[in-house]
């Protein structure tokens, strides 16, 4: 199953839900319109309903949107250091930094 049609899953959509009942609102901005769920990190291996609540927050359309474009930009800052061996995955795992490397 693709992550798009992870998506449509009814597991996903009643997690989401959820988040975004408890949260009311886009913890960024305040704003109460088009709310979404934001995964705060990524495993590989998980679907995105298999996160604990913790890990997700409520975010409005245009600032997901504009997450999503910050953590690609930081993602590929990350791998070009490792690549030139300015950063190494055990200082991520130190940091605490969550991405499918």
């Amino acid at each position: 199953m693709t992550y798009k049609e992870q998506l449509k899953d009814s597991r996903w959509i009643n997690k989401r839900d959820r988040i975004i009942e408890r949260d009311k609102y886009c913890q960024n901005c305040g704003s109460v319109k088009k709310l979404e769920a934001h995964h705060l990190y990524y495993i590989h291996a998980n679907a995105p309903w298999q996160y604990p609540d913790e890990a997700l927050m409520t975010l409005c359309h245009d600032c997901h949107k504009e997450e999503t474009k910050y953590n690609k930009i930081l993602k590929t800052k990350i791998d070009e250091m490792l690549k030139a061996g300015i950063l190494s995955i055990e200082i991520i795992k130190k940091i605490d930094l969550h991405f499918d490397l």
